[in-house]
């Protein structure tokens, strides 16, 4: 685009992007989780466009979750689970990992379907309403990777600062459990702290790295684009 095109485009831009931020302040309410760094998420992973999926990824909405994503949710999320399992099976009083892997799978597959906003007759081919709905469920999913690397870190959770939580939280939301549980104790290994200077080097899937430290500039960048409205 041209200087003029970026120009004219710009009040469109910042209302699309900024269209969400109820549904963030709420999620983030309700979940503990930064109005910032959901909002960075939403921006990093869909640049605010939930029919961006990459379907050759099986990754869906604002948040590019798949069902690997779900299955992090589903097992640390109780009350999630109910809510998915309830839409598919009539007794749902075995927990998610108590379920025979068929029936996972279809739970998950059913998860992953609530954060889809596809949508071939919707206007630009998208639900808005399912995007704007499926920002809780991206909350939660941050949420239950924070729990997840809380579990994996145990006592050494002393060793890391509050950003460097957040980073291994991305490392997990990102790479998954199995790339940052084997670099957690590849650290621990060398009998080093597990801090995200150490644990990067001994990550080992691809762009994962990458993924953090890009996440981490956009994050500490995100004062700069604050929308200042005007008095009109």
């Amino acid at each position: 685009p041209t200087a003029c095109g970026l120009e004219k485009a710009s009040s469109a831009i910042i209302q699309w992007q900024n269209q969400y931020d109820g549904y963030i302040w709420v999620a983030s309410r309700d979940q503990g989780i930064p109005p910032k760094i959901l909002k960075t998420l939403l921006g990093f992973e869909s640049q605010f466009w939930p029919g961006n999926s990459r379907f050759y990824l099986d990754e869906y909405g604002l948040g590019q979750i798949n069902q690997l994503g779900m299955d992090v949710l589903l097992r640390n999320d109780a009350r999630f689970y109910q809510q998915v399992c309830s839409t598919i099976f009539a007794d749902c009083s075995s927990p998610y990992l108590g379920l025979e892997a068929s029936q996972q799978r279809l739970i998950r597959g059913a998860a992953a379907s609530l954060v889809d906003a596809s949508c071939a007759d919707c206007p630009y081919g998208v639900d808005l309403d399912r995007a704007k709905q499926s920002v809780d469920i991206i909350s939660r999913l941050l949420k239950a990777n924070c729990q997840q690397v809380d579990t994996i870190l145990g006592a050494d959770i002393s060793d890391a600062n509050y950003e460097d939580l957040w980073r291994f939280t991305l490392s997990n939301y990102h790479s998954g459990v199995s790339c940052f549980q084997n670099a957690v104790s590849d650290v621990k290994d060398k009998d080093q702290p597990i801090t995200w200077e150490n644990l990067s080097k001994q990550l080992k899937c691809q762009g994962g790295v990458d993924y953090v430290d890009g996440f981490m500039d956009d994050l500490f960048s995100f004062e700069f684009y604050l929308y200042e409205p005007g008095n009109d």
